[in-house]
């Protein structure tokens, strides 16, 4: 039988506490998705304003996620910037049904701790929502 050296213990109590916490995460992550999905069914006038709010918790939360707090730091500012907050309110029904959906399969790759899958999903859905912002008709 090997022993334990004391970087073996180290790193045993360092990630100790890390499933605790995660699986925590991760349910709320899904709570937030169901939250947002039955929300977007209904017709309500401040639909927009509640799934913008939703959406806002959500990223952090995923920020969360990532146990890195320069990162969070860094990303929860510009997830404050008033474009950022109201961006739903610019979508049509299709992108925010495919906005929410990327949120499902975001969570699903988290939760199979596929890095490389929540990276592509993030990605898409960054540009996706990018692009939804910016081609989307003026109003005036």
């Amino acid at each position: 039988m090997a022993s334990w050296t004391d970087s073996d213990a180290i790193e045993v109590m360092a990630i100790r506490p890390m499933p605790e916490p995660y699986t925590a995460q991760l349910t709320e992550l899904r709570a937030l998705c169901d939250r947002m999905d039955a929300r977007a069914t209904e017709q309500a006038p401040d639909l927009r304003d509640e799934l913008a709010r939703g959406n806002h918790d959500f990223h952090l939360l995923v920020l969360r996620c990532a146990a890195s707090p320069r990162l969070y730091g860094i990303a929860a500012n510009l997830a404050r910037a008033p474009m950022m907050r109201g961006s739903f309110q610019l979508y049509d029904s299709r992108q925010l049904g495919r906005g929410l959906q990327d949120h499902r399969e975001l969570a699903h790759a988290i939760a199979l701790r596929d890095a490389a899958a929540a990276r592509a999903v993030m990605e898409a859905h960054l540009r996706l929502s990018y692009l939804a912002v910016t081609t989307a008709p003026t109003q005036g």
